[in-house]
């Protein structure tokens, strides 16, 4: 007969295996960000800004377009776009001025975080993130 300690040391064995198989499973970083776009809009600026973005795929289909009002101080983190895997070219332009526009190209797997800065030779600066 098994005791009530060796039932309970023999349920938290398995309870740990089972754990550590399904994070196994699901801990796949690429699995997470897969088939994902996604920015960020930060106002590193003492006054409020239009900002524009638009997302083309890569037959120049523009497969994204919004317009943020960001408040000095504000982050903004729109939600992860689903589209298929690979580059993608971003445009975001600054209070309807095509001068204080920034293109570059966003990929499915790295995150772009933009930051509006307020010096007119340079008005983003962008970081890119795994």
């Amino acid at each position: 007969m098994i005791s009530s300690n060796k039932k309970l040391i023999i349920g938290l064995i398995l309870l740990i295996m089972a754990g550590t198989i399904v994070y196994a499973i699901y801990s796949d970083h690429e699995y997470v960000i897969e088939n994902h776009v996604s920015f960020s809009l930060h106002n590193d600026d003492e006054i409020k800004h239009e900002v524009l973005v638009e997302i083309f795929d890569s037959t120049n289909t523009s497969v994204f377009k919004e317009t943020y009002i960001v408040a000095p101080g504000d982050e903004i983190y729109p939600a992860r776009l689903k589209k298929e895997e690979g580059a993608y070219r971003i445009e975001v332009t600054l209070d309807d001025n095509t001068n204080n526009t920034y293109i570059g190209e966003l990929y499915s797997e790295y995150h772009d975080y933009i930051h509006i800065t307020g010096v007119s030779d340079q008005p983003f600066m962008v970081e890119t993130a795994e």
